[in-house]
C-alpha cells in the first residue's frame, strides 16, 4: 500500500450534483453505500492523509453531503469543504489544491466505481521509473481517437497546477500529449466505473458491482450455483439491512448447525433430507458475509478468523453427525469410531492450517493464505485461479467444500448420505498421513515462508 500522504478530491459540485428521484445521486445508496461514502472509504482504506471534498457554494445538499463525508472518514486524517463558486472538473481540483500536497487523486461524488480501480491506479503509480511523474488516468479503451476517463485519476500537485480552467477534467488531461505528462490505464478484469444520472444508472451500477464481486478463487459449484445466489442475496436483502458480515456469518452458521443436529439425531429420511438442505443453504449464505464486507469495507481480522473457524468447526460437525446419526440409530459401532476419527484428522488438518497462519502468516485468518508442503514457493490455498489447465486443477476443485456439500445433499436425496460419510473417511487417511508431515515441515528450521 502507498505510504500516507496524498490526497483524496471528491468532487461533489462543478456539474456533479446530479439529482435522482429529488436525492442528490452521490447520496443515493447502491449496493449498501452511497456512492460518495464507497469514494471516501476506498480513499481511507487505500492510505489517503488528507480528504477534501469539492461542493457548489450554492448547492442545496451540501450540509447533507458533508454530514455523510465525515463520518466515512471518521478519523482518517485532515477533513475540508471545499465551496466551488462555480467552475468545471478543473476548476474544482484547482480549487482543492494546497500548499504541500504533493499527489491528488480525484474521484467523482457521483459515479459508482469498483474501489480495484484506485488500487490499480496507485500500484501503477509505484511502478513507475526514472523518477517520471505523469498523470494517471483510467480509460475504458486508450485506442479511442479521444479516450474517455473513467473512476478516479491521480495528478502529480505541479500538474494539478497546469490545468487549463474551464473544462472537465477528462478533456483537461487528455490534451496532453500522452508519455510525459499523462499515462492512461485501461481498467483491468472486472472492475468498472459508471456515472449516475436516473434509476436505470442505480441498477446497471449494482449489477457490475456485484460481477466484481466475483472471486477467481470460487470452485466449479460456487461459480454457477452458490455465487449467483449468494450475490442475489447480498443485492437484494443484506445490503438494505442493519446486519454486519459478522452477523451473517452467525447467521450462515446457526442455519447450518440445525442441519447438523437433524443429522445427529437421524429421525428418518425426510428430517434427514432437510438437515443436508440446510447445511447447503449455510454453504451459500457463507458467501454472503465476505460480500457485505467488501461492498461496505466492514471487513476486519476478526471477522475473517470467524467466518473460517466457524466453517471448519460446522463442516466437521456435519460429517461426524453422520456417523454419529447412523450408529445411533442402529448401526455398527465402527461409524463412532469413523465419526471419531474424522474429528481428529480435522483438528490435525486444522492446528496446522491455524498454526501457519498465525505464526508465518501475519495472523491472517484467511486459508487462502495456507502453503501446504508439497506446494511450491509463492503458492498458497487450496483451488488454482481460473483458467489453470490441467488434471491438477481439476482435481482440486473437486475437493472444495462447495462441491463437497452439494454432493451430500444429492446424496441424502438418493438416501445414501453414509455413502458420503465413507468417501469421506477415504480422504481423511490421507489426509491424516499430509497433516502429520505439515506438521514436521512446519516445525523445522528449513520451513519457508
Amino acid at each position: 500500500m502507498m505510504e500516507a500522504g496524498w490526497t483524496a478530491v471528491i468532487v461533489a459540485g462543478a456539474g456533479h450534483g446530479a439529482r435522482i428521484a429529488g436525492q442528490a445521486a452521490a447520496l443515493v445508496r447502491v449496493a449498501g453505500l452511497p456512492p460518495l461514502a464507497r469514494a471516501v472509504l476506498a480513499a481511507r482504506h487505500a492510505g489517503a492523509g488528507a480528504l477534501r471534498l469539492v461542493v457548489d457554494a450554492d448547492g442545496q445538499d451540501n450540509e447533507q453531503l458533508e454530514a455523510r463525508a465525515r463520518q466515512a472518514w471518521a478519523d482518517g486524517g485532515d477533513f475540508e469543504v471545499v465551496e466551488l463558486p462555480g467552475g468545471a472538473e478543473s476548476d474544482a481540483v484547482g480549487a482543492a489544491r494546497r500548499p504541500g500536497d504533493d499527489l491528488l487523486v480525484v474521484m467523482f461524488a457521483d459515479v459508482a466505481w469498483d474501489p480495484a480501480l484506485l488500487k490499480q491506479l496507485l500500484g501503477a503509480w509505484r511502478e513507475l521509473a526514472d523518477g517520471r511523474r505523469p498523470a494517471l488516468a483510467l480509460v475504458e479503451s486508450e485506442k479511442e481517437p479521444e479516450p474517455v476517463l473513467a473512476g478516479p485519476a491521480l495528478l502529480p500537485a505541479e500538474l494539478a497546477d497546469d490545468l487549463p480552467p474551464g473544462l472537465p477534467l477528462g478533456r483537461a488531461l487528455t490534451g496532453w500529449s500522452e508519455g510525459e505528462r499523462l499515462q492512461l490505464l485501461r481498467i483491468e478484469g472486472r472492475a468498472f466505473a459508471w456515472r449516475l444520472r436516473e434509476r436505470a444508472d442505480i441498477v446497471r451500477a449494482e449489477k457490475l458491482h456485484m460481477r466484481a464481486l466475483r472471486r477467481p478463487t470460487d470452485g466449479i459449484v460456487s461459480r454457477w450455483l452458490n455465487r449467483p445466489v449468494s450475490l442475489w442475496l447480498s443485492r437484494h436483502l443484506f445490503s438494505k439491512l442493519p446486519l454486519t458480515p459478522n452477523h451473517i456469518t452467525f447467521l450462515a452458521a446457526a442455519i447450518g448447525w440445525a442441519g447438523i443436529v437433524l443429522v445427529f439425531l437421524w429421525p428418518g429420511y425426510w428430517w434427514v433430507l432437510l438437515g443436508a438442505a440446510l447445511f447447503h443453504v449455510s454453504s451459500i449464505l457463507d458467501g454472503c458475509d465476505g460480500e457485505i464486507a467488501r461492498l461496505r469495507f466492514q471487513f476486519s481480522r476478526f471477522g475473517e478468523w470467524f467466518d473460517n473457524v466457524l466453517d471448519e468447526i460446522n463442516n466437521a460437525l456435519f460429517i461426524a453427525g453422520i456417523g454419529f446419526g447412523v450408529w445411533h440409530s442402529g448401526g455398527a459401532d465402527i461409524y463412532l469410531a469413523a465419526a471419531l476419527f474424522h474429528l481428529l484428522t480435522v483438528s490435525l488438518v486444522d492446528s496446522a492450517t491455524f498454526y501457519q497462519l498465525l505464526k508465518y502468516r501475519g495472523g491472517s485468518g484467511s486459508i487462502d493464505n495456507m502453503r501446504w508442503f508439497f506446494q511450491a514457493p509463492g503458492q498458497s490455498g487450496p483451488v488454482p485461479r481460473q483458467g489453470k489447465r490441467g488434471a491438477g486443477p481439476i482435481v482440486m476443485q473437486l475437493v472444495r467444500r462447495d462441491f463437497y456439500i452439494l454432493l451430500l445433499l444429492l446424496l441424502a436425496a438418493a438416501n445414501l448420505l453414509p455413502v458420503g460419510f465413507w468417501i469421506t473417511l477415504g480422504a481423511d487417511t490421507v489426509l491424516f498421513v499430509l497433516a502429520l508431515i505439515q506438521w514436521s515441515w512446519q516445525l523445522s528450521l528449513k520451513f519457508p515462508t
